[in-house]
């Protein structure tokens, strides 16, 4: 503490409070002359007290400046300092020139993420987007139940007349004797019983004829029986619609002729049988007249 005490100066403790300020820079003090030969208790802030040489008519006089405890007493010939006082902020100096940016430091860890925030308010509708490719046809469904049946539509128009059918049969029969001795058709020479055979019947151009008999020529004789026609239509009996009979001998025979008559007048008409006989009398019997419609 000695050694200490003898190489300390004014000047040195003016240097080193200088030189301290410079390099603490934000710390600030004052020196505070204190009573001379004053002792206390060092106040609040209070680091050292400095005992120094007085001076006279502003010249210091010989000796040495020294550090004491704030609790002691300068010398007689010593004013005391109160030196490094931190309690008390000198004013604000003005700001230096801003410093050369510092290197970018490097990146720190990634923070731990964040609660999810509360959601935003929707955003307005985008625009339509094309229209998609048409898919692919789904597979059929399964059929329905069936409806109810519709109304009935209306009668469409009446089609032509199709041909006509056959009509009714319309005999005429009469199984008794009818003889003929004359060699052209006309009604018989003898009726045992009854009328001649005949129908009247509503035709149109068309009709079948079917004429039957029983028919017993002279010996080496021919027998024929036809028909005539009568009405809107007029023909006369011939050998093409007669059911005819020759025998080199006297012998009978039954048989039937069909005609079919298409050039007849459409209307009423009457259908009559017609007899004929060569070499002698020609006999008839079962004799039937068959007419029927044909359009």
């Amino acid at each position: 503490m000695q050694k200490i005490r003898r190489r300390l100066t004014y000047a040195n403790v003016t240097s080193f409070v200088a030189v301290f300020l410079v390099v603490g820079g934000a710390a600030a003090f004052a020196a505070t002359r204190l009573p001379e030969n004053s002792a206390r208790a060092a106040q609040s802030g209070e680091i050292l007290a400095v005992c120094g040489a007085k001076t006279t008519h502003g010249k210091r006089l010989k000796g040495s400046n020294r550090f004491i405890n704030p609790d002691k007493n300068c010398k007689s010939w010593e004013n005391k300092w109160s030196w490094m006082t931190w309690d008390s902020q000198g004013p604000t100096g003005p700001s230096g020139p801003t410093g050369p940016q510092g290197p970018v430091g490097a990146t720190g860890p990634q923070g731990a993420t964040g609660s999810e925030g509360p959601a935003g308010a929707d955003g307005p509708e985008g625009a339509d987007g094309p229209e998609g490719a048409v898919g692919a046809e789904g597979p059929e469904g399964a059929a329905g139940a069936e409806g109810p049946e519709g109304p009935e539509g209306a009668a469409g128009a009446e089609g032509p007349a199709g041909p006509s059918g056959l009509g009714t049969p319309v005999t005429a029969i009469n199984a008794a004797l009818a003889t003929k001795n004359s060699g052209t058709y006309s009604a018989a020479t003898t009726e045992a019983t009854g009328p001649n055979p005949s129908v009247t019947v509503t035709t149109g151009t068309t009709a079948m004829v079917i004429v039957t008999a029983d028919v017993d020529p002279p010996n080496a004789g021919e027998a024929s029986m036809s028909f005539a026609v009568s009405g809107v239509t007029t023909q006369a009996a011939t050998d093409l619609r007669a059911v005819d009979h020759y025998a080199p001998e006297k012998a009978d025979v039954q048989a039937s002729t069909v005609t079919v008559v298409s050039n007849l007048t459409a209307g009423s008409n009457t259908f009559t049988l017609q007899y004929k006989s060569e070499g002698g009398t020609s006999k008839f019997t079962n004799r039937t007249i068959s007419v029927i419609p044909l359009g």
